[in-house]
């Protein structure tokens, strides 16, 4: 399954600045769309301002119009002058305007009957004042009930009017409750929307980062595997190559390092085993008996002699290891016969200090190889006979566990110094806490055990601090784990 590749600008500024524009997009749209809606809101409120001031002044215009026809009406007729005959005209104009303007504003049906039947009604009246037989006082008392009802319907108007500024001021009311509605959910939207942007661009921009940082760990862990290579920025994808020079520089290093082991461990074998068998023979007395000064120095350079081929050994089982050189192969192993046979190579160390064993791990079994796992019991017991002090015990126990096996080797001696407990199974390091004399210990024990453990999938560590003593912890396969 091809899985489909990002493409990345050449630089991490570029993507920095795509990124936050991406972010910062769904705000722009949401800023440009309120500014729309608040234009059009400002529209509809001018709209419906210009509206309300029509109708105001309309329906005034119209009454006031009735009015003044009605007072022209009773000139023309109380005075008897035909010459007041022509200002009836006005005050009809005037009515007509405020007519039309009305109908150009947005009335409902029963409105613009009301308005038809009171122009209408307008009409009626005008043509009868302009047709008549001619002015009289009876003639105008006559046709007072036709202007208080033109009166009468100019106020019904008039109370449609404010009706329709009502109206009005309710729609621009009911627009920006929608507005504000809108703006609310607009806000819910875009604020996950950013979120969700901002998280995705994290995400991409962190990914050749993450990549760096398992490649950089991974040199840290010891793993000096070739890696997948960075993805990303061109910037970023050249400090990947840099940290993958360094991973090779250290693999040249390392190998470097191995050969210089063996090498240097070789050329000292041949020459420690001529010195110490001439050790053996001047302790053992073949060139001549020797004095209790001359017996004791020759037992010291046994010791010393005995120790240095320790060391060697250890470094030779260290390089070995490193290389990988010794395959491991898994099979059911009880843990007593392994712990039997570490014990017996152990048997004079313990014995010079009178270190008693104690051992509980019934029919525990792993599942590992055998030279290895007695390496690993050797080095533990080693390093607990190292630290017991005279007449000490070492106990050792193994239990199953989930089906694992868990093994415990614990010692009586001065406990590890809390600074020590991170870097305890690092190569060549030795801890703060030493045991007295004048040899030490050379670092390689405990990382041969590591490296051991871990190669056949198991994991070690020291237990918390207890008074008396370390206790180191083996988790190891189980028989059971094979079978699967």
């Amino acid at each position: 399954m091809i899985r489909p590749r990002l493409r990345y600008p050449r630089s991490f500024t570029t993507l920095l600045l795509v990124g936050l524009s991406l972010v910062a997009l769904p705000l722009l749209a949401g800023m440009l769309r309120m500014g729309y809606m608040l234009d059009q809101m400002a529209r509809e409120g001018r709209q419906s301002v210009a509206i309300t001031v029509e109708a105001t002044r309309a329906t005034r215009q119209m009454a006031e119009s009735a009015l003044a026809l009605e007072r022209a009406a009773g000139q023309y007729h109380v005075l008897q002058d035909p010459a007041l005959g022509a200002s009836l005209l006005a005050p009809h104009r005037d009515f007509l305007a405020a007519v039309a303007t009305l109908r150009r504003l947005p009335l409902d049906g029963r409105q613009q009957r009301q308005l038809s039947a009171i122009e209408a009604m307008e009409a009626t009246l005008f043509d009868g004042l302009a047709a008549g037989a001619g002015p009289g006082a009876r003639r105008f008392e006559a046709l007072g009930p036709e202007f208080d009802r033109l009166h009468r319907t100019a106020a019904a108007m008039t109370l449609e009017g404010n009706r329709l500024i009502d109206q009005q001021v309710a729609a621009l009311g009911r627009t920006a409750d929608g507005i504000r509605r809108t703006l609310i959910g607009q806000a819910l939207a875009l604020v996950p929307l950013s979120l969700l942007m901002a998280g995705l661009f994290s995400w991409v921009v962190a990914q050749p980062l993450r990549q760096l940082a398992r490649a950089i760990r991974r040199i840290g862990e010891h793993d000096l595997g070739a890696g997948p290579p960075v993805e990303g920025p061109r910037d970023l994808v050249f400090l990947g190559e840099q940290v993958d020079w360094l991973r090779r520089r250290l693999l040249e290093l390392e190998a470097q390092q191995g050969r210089f082991l063996r090498q240097v461990s070789h050329e000292l074998k041949t020459p420690l085993a001529a010195l110490k068998e001439g050790v053996e023979l001047l302790a053992d007395g073949v060139a001549g008996e020797l004095g209790p000064q001359q017996a004791e120095v020759a037992e010291i350079m046994r010791n010393n002699a005995r120790d240095l081929q320790l060391r060697i050994e250890d470094l030779l089982s260290y390089s070995r290891l490193a290389q990988g050189a010794n395959p491991l192969t898994a099979s059911p192993l009880a843990v007593a016969e392994l712990l039997e046979a570490a014990g017996q190579r152990q048997a004079l160390a313990m014995l010079g200090k009178q270190v008693k064993l104690s051992a509980d791990v019934g029919d525990a079994r792993v599942l590992g190889d055998r030279a290895g796992l007695e390496t690993v019991l050797d080095n533990l017991l080693a390093n607990a006979i190292r630290f017991s002090p005279e007449g000490g015990s070492i106990e050792v126990t193994a239990r199953k566990l989930d089906g694992r096996c868990e093994i415990v080797v614990c010692d009586a001696g001065p406990g590890v110094a809390p600074e020590d407990r991170e870097r305890l199974f690092q190569p060549y390091y030795r801890g703060r806490i030493q045991r007295p004399g004048p040899l030490r210990g050379s670092g390689l024990g405990l990382a041969i055990v590591k490296e051991y453990v871990e190669a056949q999938g198991g994991e070690v560590g020291l237990l918390e601090a207890r008074p008396g003593g370390a206790c180191f912890r083996i988790l190891l396969p189980g028989p059971e784990e094979g079978r699967d």
